[in-house]
């Protein structure tokens, strides 16, 4: 018997590896993270130290923490972590490939494959990039862009409303691993 699963079915099917241990998530396990300003919701795994990211009342986005020993949200000590964050996009980037060079300067810009792995908000094009940060930390970003803004008319333009960044920071030596559960997150990021 084969069982094809839905959007919403792999989501109470989740299964996240982190550090070699295998937890199945259930649907009683799952906390979603929402914002309706900036039109996203990530299913986090109840079990991991999620913290999300505000201004004010404004949810911007969400960062969960993959190291068991961790810091708790406010460290200031590095650590390893997604996040996944919306913002408008008021520098009116003309793409994600675009958005993405603020954030990666110095890395190589790719559409979407990082060590053979292929990473995208899903449904929406994206641009990735690896930088190497100083002490032999690694970040993968992945930008995506959705909506259109008004102008002054009422009209709407050609420019993309919101940026969509997740970011994946880790150790070479964690790299593996966490591209992994970086990837699988990703894949149930619902933009809408």
């Amino acid at each position: 018997m084969q069982i094809v699963l839905n959007r919403a079915n792999r989501r109470k099917a989740l299964t996240v590896l982190v550090l070699g241990i295998v937890f199945n998530i259930s649907a009683e396990e799952l906390n979603e993270i929402r914002s309706e300003e900036f039109r996203f919701a990530v299913a986090v795994p109840s079990n991991m130290v999620s913290c999300k990211e505000a201004s004010g009342d404004h949810v911007h986005g969400v960062s969960l923490l993959l190291d068991s020993t961790s810091e708790k949200c406010n460290s200031s000590k590095l650590q390893p972590y997604i996040g996944f964050f919306g913002d408008y996009n008021v520098l009116e980037s003309d793409s994600p490939k675009d958005a993405i060079r603020l954030l990666c300067k110095t890395g190589r810009i790719r559409s979407s494959m990082v060590r053979g792995a292929a990473l995208a908000f899903p449904g929406h094009r994206s641009a990735v990039c690896v930088r190497n940060n100083e002490g032999g930390w690694v970040s993968v970003f992945v930008v995506a862009q959705a909506g259109t803004w008004p102008d002054d008319t009422g009209q709407r333009s050609n420019t993309a409303y919101i940026n969509y960044t997740a970011e994946l920071r880790t150790t070479q030596a964690r790299f593996n691993v966490d591209l992994r559960v970086f990837k699988h997150v990703l894949s149930n990021v619902e933009v809408f």
